[in-house]
């Protein structure tokens, strides 16, 4: 009986200290301090626009525009980040674009997140 206890013990630490340190990228509340407006500009005078609002439980949608210093739009896009299966997607959607493309969830931290195509 004891080494019945023991091997439990064991198989429970193993878990438990497997999933220490790693944060979970599954979870799209963890990503609520992206909901707002951001903007910017790039170091050729581009000025980015983006306003991100949730969509629901498992999602968020943004519209956003990059636009030239002289007020000129350059491209306006579609953003979303949703949960697709047990995983998070960035998916950009661009009019010149055939279709979306969708970024993979790679890792996030408390206010950072990277996402990224491998195709």
């Amino acid at each position: 009986m004891l080494n019945y206890k023991s091997a439990i013990a064991f198989l429970f630490c193993t878990i438990l200290l497997a999933n220490c340190g790693h944060e979970q990228t599954n979870d799209i509340t963890k990503l609520n301090w992206m909901l707002g407006n951001w903007q910017g500009v790039d170091d050729q005078g581009l000025r980015f626009s983006e306003n991100w609002i949730a969509s629901g439980t498992t999602g968020f949608t943004c519209k956003g525009s990059v636009t030239a210093a002289n007020g000129d739009t350059i491209y306006k896009e579609v953003l979303k980040i949703e949960k697709l299966g047990n995983e998070l997607f960035y998916i950009s959607t661009v009019p010149e674009q055939t279709g979306p493309v969708h970024y993979k969830i790679e890792s996030m931290t408390e206010k950072s997140v990277m996402f990224t195509n491998r195709n």
